[in-house]
């Protein structure tokens, strides 16, 4: 995620499941195993690269949406992304 001017971000990662896409976030158990920042770019944005590993203990096989949301709590700023995924 790009964090613009912030040096010091502090971020707060959650990880959901919908089984559709107007249905309930079901909140999914995560922990960070890595985070590396980059250099600055063309665009003077910092960079930050994180590997989380996320648990899906008795999820049922079917599709579902996973969403991914980033907040960092000195500005409020959030970001969200979504995936579909299949579990069989």
């Amino acid at each position: 995620c790009a964090l613009g001017d912030i040096l010091e971000p502090e971020l707060e990662l959650s990880f959901f499941l919908k089984k559709d896409p107007l249905g309930s976030e079901i909140p999914i158990t995560h922990s960070i195993l890595s985070a590396k920042r980059y250099s600055r770019d063309e665009d003077n944005r910092s960079w930050l690269a994180l590997l989380s590993q996320l648990e899906f203990s008795d999820l049922k096989p079917g599709s579902y949406i996973l969403k991914a949301r980033a907040r960092e709590t000195t500005t409020n700023c959030e970001a969200e992304s979504v995936q579909k995924l299949d579990v069989k």
